[in-house]
């Protein structure tokens, strides 16, 4: 009876042992796997970290260039303000200044026509 006992005893850990024999098996294999996709993922994760870097690189540069622009463009518009400020002046002078002329031609004009009616009369006179 006691062996009985004892064999069925040694039987039920043999089956014992292969569920476990085959637990470990598949949890392995599991394992396996899973490292896999760990190897997979750290992987993909160097190469978004790359990316991102990069991303962070270019994003920098294009800061700077608007920044450099936007001084540029500042420094550009205050020197066509300048510009079109004297061109105002400047055409404001030629207008003051043609004034002047055109009435020193109506001046001119008047006197050669007052010569011209003397010159005339002196004629008649003689």
């Amino acid at each position: 009876d006691q062996l009985n006992n004892i064999t069925q005893d040694l039987s039920d850990q043999a089956i014992q042992t292969k569920e476990h024999q085959t637990t470990i098996q598949n949890l392995t294999e599991e394992m396996t796997q899973k490292d896999t996709v760990i190897t997979r993922v750290t992987t993909e994760l160097r190469d978004c970290t790359s990316r991102t870097k990069l991303a962070e690189q270019q994003y920098d540069g294009l800061k700077e260039t608007i920044r450099r622009l936007q001084t540029d463009n500042d420094a550009l518009t205050k020197s066509n303000d300048e510009l079109v400020s004297r061109l105002v002046s400047e055409k404001e002078k030629y207008m003051e200044e043609m004034m002047v002329v055109t009435n020193l031609c109506e001046e001119a004009n008047k006197k050669i026509e007052m010569l011209k009616e003397l010159q005339e009369q002196e004629k008649k006179r003689f």
